[in-house]
């Protein structure tokens, strides 16, 4: 499918979803999961290291009105990804 082929071409992660979702939900969940992967540090002096990927993936779900229905389809493909702040 789409997510193998852009591991092949290089990329190390890939979030899709297994079945298709309405949209409104999935909107609200990718604003978590981007607010969570890509969120400013609130210690700027610190070297902490933010969530891999797929943690933030797994904690986006609960953003979800359909939890176990939406918020299932997403997963991540390939191997895990840190953001180090």
């Amino acid at each position: 499918g789409i997510a193998l082929s852009y591991i092949v071409a290089g990329a190390p992660c890939v979030v899709g979803n297994l079945w298709d979702v309405t949209d409104r939900d999935i909107d609200r969940y990718c604003l978590t999961l981007m607010e969570n992967f890509f969120g400013d540090c609130e210690d700027a002096g610190s070297s902490k290291q933010s969530p891999s990927l797929a943690k933030c993936v797994a904690d986006a779900r609960s953003a979800c009105k359909l939890r176990y229905i939406v918020g299932s389809a997403p997963v991540c493909y390939g191997i895990p990804v840190v953001r180090y702040r």
